[in-house]
């Protein structure tokens, strides 16, 4: 009999701990639920302030209260093709696109300290992300939001993203 009642007890915590934990997330996730505008990207190299993305770059982060996310950021210097055929473009046209633009999309989550988003990209425009899990401390602060790339791909220290809400 104890050990029927101790599988009860059990099934019974379990079943309320599930829903307790996905709460839990959605509260985490909450505050950043909605569309962002990118204001800045500032990183550093050799203890010099960089700005990677030029000094106007463009881009929106979008998180949904399913736990998806889209992620495109661009510089906003990028040069028009001479064509009007995208598939059609110069080398130095698709070499300045390549390295003036990403865009990644997957799911994303809180850790329980509320200290870091974590995207787990399924697909990006630079495939050596696909199936990556990238943690991003942040800060929130009413409707501003900083990122922060610890390990920057383009080399130099970590990277920061300013973002605006959308409203």
């Amino acid at each position: 009999m104890t050990s029927s009642f101790s599988r009860i007890c059990a099934t019974v915590a379990l079943s309320l701990a599930v829903p307790a934990a996905a709460i839990a997330q959605q509260r985490l996730k909450d505050p950043l639920i909605g569309t962002w505008m990118l204001v800045s990207i500032e990183g550093e190299r050799d203890g010099r302030k960089t700005e990677p993305w030029g000094s106007n770059p463009k881009g929106v982060l979008v998180m949904n209260a399913s736990g998806r996310f889209a992620q495109i950021q661009m510089r906003s210097d990028l040069p028009k093709f001479t064509s009007t055929n995208r598939t059609k473009g110069t080398p130095e046209e698709f070499r300045a696109t390549a390295l003036g633009s990403l865009t990644y999309f997957g799911t994303f989550s809180v850790d329980q300290a509320g200290s870091e988003i974590l995207f787990r990209v399924e697909y990006s425009s630079f495939p050596n992300l696909n199936g990556q899990v990238n943690r991003r401390p942040f800060t929130l602060k009413g409707d501003q939001l900083v990122t922060v790339n610890p390990v920057s791909a383009t080399g130099g220290s970590a990277v920061s993203l300013t973002w605006q809400r959308d409203k």
